[in-house]
């Protein structure tokens, strides 16, 4: 069918997401997209700050 792989994995992952009906039909609620991606970086922030934290305790050890 010449479909990249990449794009095969794009689209179990919107599907995933809810972003893909079955059909193939794109479903956007934007609402739903902002808050995915505002707990991502809240979650990326809590992640990067322990690694501060850890990083710091391990040069002044």
């Amino acid at each position: 069918m010449d479909i990249q792989p990449f794009m095969l994995s794009r689209w179990r992952k919107e599907y995933r997401e809810g972003l893909l009906q079955e059909g193939g039909q794109k479903r956007v609620d934007v609402k739903k997209i902002k808050k995915a991606i505002s707990e991502r970086e809240v979650t990326e922030n809590i992640r990067l700050k322990k690694e501060i934290e850890k990083l710091k305790k391990g040069t002044t050890c």
